[in-house]
C-alpha cells in the first residue's frame, strides 16, 4: 500500500517539523518536489517563494515527511 504523502506532509507542518535542503547544480523545482513527494504550493508557501526558480546553494525548508510520528 502506497504511504499518504499529503497526510504527512500536514502532519508535519502541523508539528512544525522541517528539513533544511541544499539545492543542488542539477535540481529543478518540481523534481525537489517529487523526490521529497511534496506539492509544489506548498514548499513556495513555506520558504516565500514567488517562482519555481531554484539556484544552486539555495537552502530550502521542507516538511519532514520521513520523521517519526508521535
Amino acid at each position: 500500500m502506497e504511504p499518504n504523502w499529503q497526510a504527512w506532509e500536514e502532519t508535519a507542518l502541523l508539528l512544525r517539523k522541517f528539513v533544511y535542503y541544499p539545492v543542488q547544480q542539477s535540481d529543478d523545482f518540481y523534481g525537489i518536489c517529487q523526490r521529497f513527494h511534496l506539492r509544489p504550493e506548498v514548499v513556495r508557501s513555506i520558504n516565500f517563494m514567488h517562482t519555481d526558480f531554484v539556484a544552486p546553494g539555495m537552502l530550502l525548508r521542507l516538511p519532514d515527511v520521513a520523521q517519526k510520528l508521535p
